[in-house]
């Protein structure tokens, strides 16, 4: 402490040092008439390089020490300070110049400065978005190549036994990278919607098992892939939350995630929770190859990664952490991380408020589940691939299902079908999946019918677009079987 208040205080008086010690040597050296012939020039040209060089503090004093030292030449010590009229109009005149110049030069110093360091944090920027690009391309490419090839595969085989098997594995292997490309494209859109300010939290009230239990079922392939061994610790007691269980869950599949990426097969990580009633601690362990101290106060920037993403297979995008401390933050709560350093693994902990009418209370919970009722069902997208894929994951669930590939079609095709639920996509050629319900929603027989819209589009203005045009549910692509089956579920229960 001692150490930097010395080099601080160096800091500060250096320039008042440096122009005081300039002035008393060219005063002192210069003849007594000095300041009124053309000798004087060359004090005067010290004094604007003090004022222009070392700012304001030491121009301003400069004069003062310029007229002090001849004084004590002329007069000695004891005429110090018996100045004339004149000399104080001087002194004031020189002092006001000299003072003007300090404040242009400090101006200019900080102007450049600032300039410099703005030049340097583009220069970053630029780097990280071209690292960025980068990274993108490659985690894109990673989970396509498997899935083209998987096709290419199936599209080879035959229908004997054994292939069936190998179609099934293939099947499975493209599920899993579909999910990832899932999302990496979801974490993207939430940066988007965070930068915004468009991201939306909804709060209700879930035990924190819950939590817990879908952000690790959530990551558990990435662990599992990984060769990692996975504890999770809960308390004794119910504990309840007042949070966004989906955003919650994420931010804890984040964590997980990342624990996964940088643990070394055979390694281990530790998912604990506990509370002291007032919040909830959350802490994601691992012994993976730990943080570097420096690294730690710049994890959480947006695009940050510790290391080259060319030394791992599943790199990431470098924004789940950035996307996970904003969430905590959003629900009141903090994310930090802490390490020991490289190769000794790394902790993180969420903190989460608990409000303080919900404390050791359980929560009552209704959940619905299994295959919805028989519906039927019009699909209506202008992608005839998502359309008939659509049909068919639905028919295997006993729906009865038919296509229409445009919204006008749509129209001659229902009054026949008579279906019971709508699934619409919204952007199509011609009357868009919008205008479609509207019209369905002024046709009688269709005014108590389920519309669903399926679409790319999901921003909080989309939702509101869809509701005002008649919707009962938005969901957005990719929709999976689990989110279909509580739609439907969820209509025939109302």
């Amino acid at each position: 402490m001692g150490m930097r208040f010395l080099s601080r205080a160096g800091t500060v008086l250096a320039p008042y040092l440096i122009s005081l010690t300039a002035i008393v040597i060219v005063s002192w050296v210069l003849p007594l008439s000095g300041l009124g012939d053309s000798a004087g020039f060359l004090i005067f040209a010290v004094l604007i390089a003090c004022a222009w060089f070392l700012g304001t503090g030491p121009a301003m004093l400069s004069p003062l020490m310029l007229i002090a030292t001849f004084h004590v030449r002329e007069h000695g010590f004891s005429g110090l300070w018996s100045f004339t009229g004149k000399q104080l109009f001087d002194l004031i005149i020189i002092t006001g110049f000299t003072t003007a110049v300090g404040v242009a030069g400090t101006l200019r110093r900080r102007s450049l400065a600032v300039a410099e360091q703005r030049s340097r944090q583009l220069q970053e920027q630029d780097r990280r978005k071209d690292e960025f690009l980068a990274t993108l391309a490659h985690e894109l490419r990673n989970p396509l190549a498997p899935i083209r090839t998987g096709l290419e595969v199936m599209r080879l085989l035959g229908r004997s036994p054994s292939d069936v098997g190998k179609v099934q594995e293939l099947r499975q292997m493209m599920q899993r990278q579909v999910d990832h490309l899932v999302r990496l494209i979801d974490d993207l859109l939430d940066v988007s919607r965070i930068n915004t300010g468009k991201i939306e939290i909804r709060r209700q009230r879930v035990p924190l098992a819950d939590v817990i239990r879908d952000g690790a079922d959530s990551a558990r392939p990435q662990i599992a892939a990984a060769g990692l061994e996975l504890s999770v610790s809960l308390p004794a007691e119910p504990v309840l939350l007042d949070v966004d269980a989906t955003r919650t869950s994420q931010v804890l599949m984040n964590l997980l995630n990342n624990a996964a990426k940088f643990t070394p097969a055979g390694g281990r990580i530790w998912l604990s929770a506990s509370s002291d009633g007032l919040f909830v601690e959350i802490r994601v362990r691992d012994n993976g190859i730990g943080i570097a101290p420096e690294f730690l106060p710049q994890m959480f920037e947006l695009f940050v990664q510790a290391a080259d993403v060319r030394t791992r297979s599943q790199s990431g995008l470098g924004i789940g952490l950035s996307l996970a401390r904003t969430l905590a933050e959003m629900h009141g709560g903090t994310l930090a991380a802490t390490s020991e350093g490289l190769g000794k693994g790394s902790e993180f902990i969420l903190r989460l408020p608990r409000p303080a009418d919900l404390q050791g209370r359980p929560l009552a919970r209704t959940e619905t589940s299994g295959t919805p009722p028989r519906r039927r069902i019009l699909i209506v997208d202008d992608n005839q691939d998502a359309a008939r894929g659509l049909s068919m994951l639905l028919s295997s669930q006993g729906h009865v299902c038919e296509l229409a590939f445009d919204a006008s079609s749509a129209l001659i095709i229902a009054p026949q079908f008579r279906p019971d639920t709508f699934l619409l996509d919204l952007g199509m050629p011609g009357m868009s999946g919008l205008d479609l319900a509207a019209r369905l929603r002024k046709t009688p027989d269709f005014q108590q019918s389920l519309l669903v819209a399926v679409t790319g589009w999901g921003q909080p203005e989309d939702r509101a677009q869809c509701l005002a045009a008649g919707f009962d549910r938005h969901l957005v692509k990719p929709v999976g079987l689990e989110e279909l089956n509580r739609v439907l579920t969820a209509a025939a229960t109302e």
